[in-house]
Parts: structure tokens; sequence; C-alpha cells
């Protein structure tokens, strides 16, 4: 038929790319999560006083500290996302950190609501 080559349909192949794109962002927001996690659960502050992209300081942050310490520790999915994703896309900024606890407290919020 006309689809002989299985391999060679632009549409599965593009298909299969987003699958796969959509799995790396999965696992790159779970270390992300898991982050935000540890934080709220030891009330650790995410950010401090100046740790914006602008700022000339050393310390851009306890969550940003620890994103650094799953790297060294051997989280090879965010390792390599921090180093080759776009700036708008690293899930680390403020506004980011901002709307993905947002979405958890809305989750956690819909989990208690069901109880």
């Amino acid at each position: 038929g006309t689809y002989e080559n299985y391999a060679s349909r632009i549409d599965l192949t593009i298909a299969e790319t987003s699958s796969r794109t959509f799995q790396k962002n999965r696992e790159v927001l779970r270390s992300v999560l898991k982050c935000l996690e540890f934080c709220g659960r030891q009330g650790i502050a995410l950010r401090g006083h100046r740790d914006d992209e602008t700022s000339t300081s050393f310390n851009k942050g306890n969550f940003k500290a620890l994103l650094a310490l799953r790297v060294d520790a051997g989280d090879k999915v965010l390792e390599h996302h921090l180093d080759t994703c776009a700036r708008n896309a690293t899930y680390t900024s403020k506004t980011t950190q901002n709307e993905l606890l947002l979405w958890v407290k809305e989750f956690l919020q819909s989990r208690i609501v069901k109880k």
C-alpha cells in the first residue's frame, strides 16, 4: 500500500518525537517538583532576597541550590535539561516556581475536598 515504509511516515515520526519530549519534560518536572516538595516540607524558603537572574549575588536561593545538589548527586535528566534547554524553559524562574506552587496547592485542595 501507500504506507509500506512505516519509518518514513512523517506523522508517526512527529508523534514519536512529541511522545519522547513529553516524557523528558515529565521527568524534569518530577525533579523540580521534588525540590519544591522538600523545601515545603522542611519549611525552607525557596528564594533569597536577590536571587533573580540579574543579581550579582552568588546565593541564588535554596531552590536553585537544591536543583544544583540534585545534579551533583547524579540527576542526569535534570543536568541535561539545564545544560541544553532554552533560557525561558528551565522551570527554575521565580514565575515558574510560583506557577508550580499554585498548581500543587490546587491539586492538594482538590484532593482534600474529595475526602
